[in-house]
């Protein structure tokens, strides 16, 4: 069954969060090194949601693995060459880039806080015991 036919669990969005600052780390390291840098984007494959889920198997570190790639992506683009800062269009483009990723987590957490927008057979279970966001 494709990603786009079904609803993700619980740790399959987290995962996809995951697997979007990685790759966005890339393409920022792409963008800044002069490289060819266009978005491929990858983070809604289900064989790369599978292992992201199987190498961190629990919700406590899936949601670590995303706090460290959120801390890289502000590591990665806090030393910014001027180099790079005086190429406007490139500088642009990641600008504009990093402004969208607050909304792209904005509508996961609001996924990951209504479970009728998530598939999981243990769905009270994680309401109740491991719910990473409260109110």
């Amino acid at each position: 069954m494709s990603n786009k036919t079904r609803k993700w669990s619980l740790h399959e969005i987290i995962a996809h969060l995951d697997i979007n600052e990685q790759e966005t780390h890339s393409w920022i390291a792409a963008l800044v090194e002069s490289h060819k840098a266009d978005f491929a984007y990858y983070a809604n494959l289900a064989s790369h949601l599978k292992a992201m889920v199987k190498t961190f198997p629990s919700l406590p570190a899936l949601l670590t693995e995303l706090e460290r790639n959120l801390i890289e992506t502000v590591t990665l683009v806090a030393p910014l060459p001027l180099e790079f800062v005086a190429r406007r269009r490139s500088s642009r483009r990641l600008g504009f880039r990093l402004l969208e990723e607050p909304s792209h987590l904005r509508l996961h957490i609001h996924q990951v806080k209504r479970p009728t927008h998530w598939r999981s057979p243990k769905r009270n279970l994680l309401l109740e015991h491991q719910n990473p966001i409260n109110d």
